[in-house]
């Protein structure tokens, strides 16, 4: 595993763990959690990147793009 792989796993498991804490909330806070137990599921597959979509996928439906645990995540993605 490179530096860049360990980036992006460290990166992906706190997107994870942003998009857990943040599920709950929202009126589609169902689709939320689906879509996190999905990025749970593709970490434990080894698929990092579906991880980090579906993380954030999360938190367009539990805070929405424009919160700052979204543009969090999302800079994650630049870094």
């Amino acid at each position: 595993m490179t530096a860049a792989d360990l980036v992006t796993a460290a990166a992906t498991a706190d997107a994870i763990a942003i998009a857990r804490r943040h599920q709950g909330e929202g009126e589609m806070s169902s689709s939320a959690t689906l879509c996190a137990d999905d990025a749970a599921a593709c970490w434990e597959r080894g698929d990092v990147e579906g991880a980090y979509r579906r993380a954030k996928d999360s938190l367009t439906y539990s805070v929405g793009m424009f919160a700052a645990a979204y543009k969090e995540v999302a800079a994650m993605e630049r870094a």
